[in-house]
């Protein structure tokens, strides 16, 4: 059995959007809680989550009561858009002539 290495980016970027699926549609998730909960280091953090709203997947509110949020429900977001947000562009390895 083969073992896929994905790259760290797209790691954070897919474990950022599972845990932002998993909460309720209105909670905003802080910046620290994401990188917390998640252990994504806040370096690389801020990068992704600003691709993410970029590419429309998630979105961000400020406030007392800010933070971060799917943009739309979680079954209209694909591993494949995450991994195009974060981590462009994506090849195909199909083999052409």
């Amino acid at each position: 059995m083969s073992v896929v290495r994905v790259p760290r980016r797209i790691d954070y970027g897919l474990r950022v959007v599972m845990y932002l699926s998993l909460q309720d549609p209105g909670k905003c998730c802080t910046f620290a809680e994401i990188a917390k909960q998640q252990g994504v280091p806040k370096k690389f953090l801020d990068g992704i989550i600003q691709d993410l709203i970029r590419f429309g997947l998630i979105k961000s509110k400020r406030g007392a009561f800010g933070g971060y949020r799917l943009a739309r429900s979680r079954d209209k977001i694909s591993f494949y858009q995450v991994i195009e947000a974060v981590d462009r562009p994506v090849a195909s390895n199909a083999y052409t002539n």
